[in-house]
């Protein structure tokens, strides 16, 4: 997936809120270049996994938020707690799943792909 979409209202949503209020602006920064590059890098929508569905280096996350260690922990227990990040995935195998991504890639796919272009995973 090469792409996510930002709603306008983005920055309100509760869970958002929770990281605004926790790290500032940087932590609002942080959550959208991780986001960049779980698009990015992701091999399934919205999870930061390769192809064979392991999760992506924590190093590489944090280096990927831009922000100091301490904060991408912070980030990451946020949104764990307010439930932005699968919390089962990270008690399993501390990776990263964004399940509004998910959905959202999702409802576009469902939307703006034929079922043969689904089929053949033209979708990533």
């Amino acid at each position: 997936m090469k792409w996510f979409q930002l709603e306008s209202d983005m920055p309100h949503d509760p869970k958002i809120r929770a990281v605004t209020r926790a790290l500032g602006p940087a932590g609002l920064g942080g959550l959208t270049a991780l986001w960049c590059h779980v698009a990015k890098h992701g091999s399934y929508p919205g999870r930061a996994v390769n192809r064979f569905h392991q999760p992506l280096a924590l190093d590489e996350l944090a280096d990927a938020s831009l922000l100091p260690g301490d904060q991408f922990q912070r980030l990451v227990d946020i949104c764990l707690e307010t439930g932005h990040f699968e919390r089962e995935a990270w008690q399993r195998c501390r990776g990263i799943w964004i399940p509004a991504m998910e959905r959202r890639a999702d409802r576009y796919t469902r939307r703006h792909l034929t079922p043969t272009q689904q089929h053949l995973g033209l979708d990533t």
